[in-house]
């Protein structure tokens, strides 16, 4: 069974800071005090239908997923962005030498695969092809 945690976390994170800082903008031009009238906030109400969009596409990921699986070892991770808090780069070396990164949260790690990555160990990664992000590890031999 895939987990797709990971994918739920990107919305929130992204869809859900976006919303939140719309809402600060318009509740900083006081609208109590004064009529409040949509052409005055055209660019908070884009930036509501960018998040919808940004979260109905990753929902279809969840909906209707593309899942692919990568076998390598593992190399290293990174912190892979500010705006996706937790977010993290894990890289992993296949045996023909070529490295591919896949993207996961900390918490949805822990949920996925509790124990952690160790350097050098081979693994099997299940993500969903659009996302990169992983919903699925085995352990290889």
């Amino acid at each position: 069974m895939y987990d797709f945690s990971g994918i739920y976390h990107r919305i929130w994170s992204v869809s859900g800071k976006l919303v939140v800082l719309v809402i600060i903008c318009i509740l900083l031009g006081k609208p109590w005090k004064k009529k409040f009238l949509i052409k005055n906030h055209l660019w908070e109400f884009f930036a509501i239908i960018i998040a919808i969009g940004y979260a109905i596409i990753m929902l279809s990921r969840i909906y209707f997923p593309d899942i692919a699986s990568y076998t390598g070892k593992f190399c290293y991770y990174n912190n892979a962005s500010k705006i996706i808090s937790n977010n993290r780069e894990y890289t992993f070396e296949n045996n023909e030498g070529r490295k591919q990164i896949f993207y996961l949260d900390v918490s949805s790690r822990v949920r996925i695969f509790p124990n952690g990555f160790e350097d050098g160990k081979m693994y099997t990664i299940y993500f969903d092809n659009f996302t990169k992000t992983i919903v699925k590890v085995k352990t290889s031999s």
